[in-house]
């Protein structure tokens, strides 16, 4: 990725050798697809290094501009580096960085996904959130972690561990950079909380470091290479960040824009080619299910009709699980019950359940449970045979959401929207409307190899759309 060793600040070499950060080491970043493109073998570790490294190159490049009177033009304009030293905040910019995906489950975003799992546990863990769990020593994510790793305690540092040494960093700040959630900064005046929500941009918001290195990465180890050719120092060197004490603006100029509307193309391509293959997400539904069967003993995480509710151990243990590495897990999993580990034995063998079919529900709301019962019942098979998944659009909510630039809130160097802009608003409005997509999908799949089974459910889920 021409990512090479840089001389990082004393204050964030010690991270390098905490449990968490290494155990990044053994998640693949891309879930289950280098089973589809076999190079796809990059680690979470490697992106936290690769956006770190970035965090270094853009504070040489961006250009920060803070107006001191919203009607004159007495400002001040200086690079990010300078600005960054000035407010006392560049260990908590690249620390933020580099720790962004510490809180991430085995298979990235597979379990995130598992709406059987988060409903019988009755809550629903994010990564960003576990990532503070971590960053603060204290949660069920935190005790689970450290009780898992209590033989080592003696041998390598937790995250707050060494916070707790170190009371120049504040875990706070890094969490919100991390998470954008302003509870993690409410002690702060309100100055000081524009600031933060300016630099969250960087870190985990409108035009990001995170979604640079991710793009590329992803394309290049996929083999798809969409992004991997990006000029990612002309986004930096043309990114501009405009604040005063009411709010920021990001502006870009004219040849950052083009390469920021080229990233958004490698974006899409990436999720139709990749990660919306129809055999990666049959895997994933495979390890969802095998997931459940261990926990739960049913597939369907369903007792009479109704969601099971996990016990307070059953909590703790899918918290443990959760936490495995992607080679634990699957090795977990294969030790407990025996249709899991067919699936688990099937997975190891790429061999995918049968896809048939990406399909739109357009009758009204409906729980993935309910439509999986009516496609059983129409086709009249047994539960086993079918799996679905459904898109993130399917409860009505943007189904990209923030996994696209919030372009609404992007700005040419005059400050002018980029949607208004003549020359860009074809192609804004283009990713606007795939960004606002609510379409309920759903993908169909089958881990029957008859024939008749087959057409059965094609049929049944022809009648009930």
């Amino acid at each position: 990725m021409g990512y090479r060793d840089i001389d990082a600040p004393k204050q964030i070499l010690p991270f390098l050798s905490t449990l968490e950060v290494n155990r990044l080491a053994f998640l693949r970043q891309s879930n289950l697809s280098f089973l589809i493109y076999p190079s796809s073998t990059h680690t979470r570790f490697a992106h936290a290094i690769g956006c770190c490294y970035l965090g270094f190159l853009s504070a040489t490049k961006i250009s920060i501009i803070e107006e001191h009177d919203e009607s004159s033009d007495n400002e001040t304009q200086m690079i990010l580096n300078d600005w960054l030293q000035g407010k006392g905040l560049k260990e908590e910019y690249l620390l933020a960085l580099l720790l962004h995906d510490v809180g991430h489950f085995a298979f990235s975003h597979v379990m995130e996904s598992n709406i059987c799992l988060w409903a019988a546990l009755g809550f629903q863990l994010k990564h960003e959130d576990v990532a503070k769990e971590f960053l603060c020593g204290e949660g069920l994510a935190a005790e689970a972690f450290r009780n898992k790793n209590a033989s080592f305690d003696n041998c390598y540092n937790y995250i707050a561990d060494i916070f707790s040494s170190n009371s120049e960093i504040d875990c706070n700040v890094i969490s919100y950079l991390i998470r954008g959630n302003l509870d993690d900064i409410k002690e702060f005046d309100s100055k000081k909380r524009v600031e933060l929500m300016m630099l969250h941009e960087l870190t985990s918001g409108l035009l990001d470091l995170d979604r640079i290195d991710h793009y590329r990465r992803d394309s290049y180890f996929s083999g798809l290479k969409f992004a991997s050719n990006l000029n990612f120092s002309i986004i930096l060197s043309g990114l501009t960040i405009r604040y005063n004490d009411s709010g920021h603006q990001i502006q870009l100029s004219n040849e950052a824009i083009g390469h920021a509307l080229t990233l958004l193309h490698s974006k899409e391509r990436l999720i139709h080619d990749c990660f919306e293959n129809p055999s990666n997400i049959a895997l994933e539904v495979m390890l969802c299910q095998a997931f459940n069967l261990f926990m739960f003993g049913n597939r369907h995480c369903e007792s009479n009709g109704k969601p099971i509710m996990a016990s307070d151990e059953q909590k703790k243990k899918a918290i443990d699980l959760l936490l495995c590495t992607d080679e634990e897990l699957l090795i977990r999993l294969e030790a407990g019950d025996p249709l899991a580990r067919q699936i688990i034995y099937q997975i190891r063998n790429r061999d995918p359940y049968t896809f048939l079919g990406k399909f739109i529900w357009t009758k009204g709301n409906i729980e993935e449970r309910t439509l999986r019962k009516k496609i059983i019942n129409k086709a009249g098979v047994n539960m086993d045979c079918l799996a679905l998944k459904i898109a993130k659009g399917f409860n009505g909510k943007p189904n990209f959401s923030k996994e696209w630039l919030d372009l609404e809130e992007l700005h040419d160097m005059e400050g002018r929207k980029l949607e208004l802009h003549p020359e860009y608003s074809q192609q804004i409005k283009y990713f606007q409307e795939a960004q606002r997509n609510t379409a309920k999908f759903f993908w169909v799949f089958t881990s029957s190899n008859d024939a008749l089974v087959t057409k059965k459910i094609k049929k049944a889920v022809a009648d009930i759309i």
